[in-house]
């Protein structure tokens, strides 16, 4: 289980050079990472609360946020 934990957090870090740069951050093509930086814009900005609604998904109505808050953190 430990191996696999680590093999996780590894694969999870490798792009950590590409996306921290010494001129700041990049973001990769994934357009999906503007979302979750706002996500958790949004998490530290009204700490403790943590919105499980998103009334941009799903305009007008809204949309229930599925994944965990920790992910965006």
């Amino acid at each position: 289980m430990a191996a696999i934990c680590l093999a996780g957090i590894a694969l999870r870090l490798s792009p950590w050079p590409q996306v921290f740069t010494p001129h700041g951050i990049r973001f990769l093509e994934d357009d999906d990472t503007y979302y979750h930086v706002l996500r958790a814009q949004e998490i530290v900005r009204d700490y403790p609360r943590v919105p499980w609604r998103d009334p941009r998904m799903n305009y007008p109505l809204g949309g229930v946020i599925l994944w965990p808050p920790l992910f965006d953190v």
